[in-house]
């Protein structure tokens, strides 16, 4: 566990686009959000030496975001509402699969719905598809786009990817993330995403002028 320092130095808020890159600035500050998330309140316990690596590039450190609200579930999920340098905020909702090394997300942010997975042994390098199934039901399947550990649904699938996540249920959901599968026990769900909703509502009360 990295604590606080941890999370805010990986919380960067999405950058003030300029004109031709708003919606690339919108889908990598929301990655960043997940990723931040993932690094801070889910890190993953140390089961087994890792080989050497050589350290990666040191990175500037970004401004702070701030946790508005925060819920919990015993089975394990984590909800936050955050607010960012620029104003923006976001809900994240995350579970945490730390003896297997991997964490999913959904984050919703005005009309930005989001599905991620986080790998933490094995960073994603380009772009895939992410493949959700339970069971014999066949959720979707979404481009997907890599930044650093997370591989996310693109910001054009939002209105599919929420239609997927609104169908999931609590048995065990395989994904397919860029040939790499996971299985995460959904156990919880439903209450999750009842937080979920709830941080949305809290979201849009909070905007200025509400």
């Amino acid at each position: 566990m990295r604590g606080r320092a941890g999370y805010d130095g990986l919380a960067t808020a999405m950058a003030k686009p300029s004109a031709g890159t708003k919606e690339a600035s919108m889908r990598n500050g929301l990655l960043l959000i997940l990723m931040a998330s993932f690094a801070a309140t889910h890190a993953l316990a140390q089961r087994t030496a890792a080989p050497a690596v050589a350290a990666p590039p040191a990175t500037p450190t970004p401004a702070p975001s701030q946790v508005l609200q925060s819920w919990r579930s015993g089975d394990g999920w984590l909800t936050e509402l955050r607010r960012h340098p620029d104003g923006t905020t976001s809900c994240a909702t995350a579970k945490s699969f730390a003896e297997r090394g991997f964490g999913l997300f959904m984050l919703r942010s005005g009309n930005v719905t989001l599905f991620a997975i986080v790998d933490q042994r094995q960073p994603f390098t380009g772009p895939g598809t992410l493949k959700l199934v339970q069971g014999a039901r066949a959720l979707g399947t979404f481009d997907a786009q890599a930044q650093g550990p997370a591989l996310s649904s693109v910001e054009i699938l939002s209105r599919q990817v929420k239609a997927a996540i609104d169908k999931l249920d609590t048995g065990v959901l395989d994904v397919d993330a860029a040939g790499r599968h996971f299985a995460a026990d959904m156990t919880g769900i439903d209450r999750a995403r009842a937080q979920l909703a709830s941080c949305v509502i809290e979201m849009d009360l909070a905007k200025p002028g509400k």
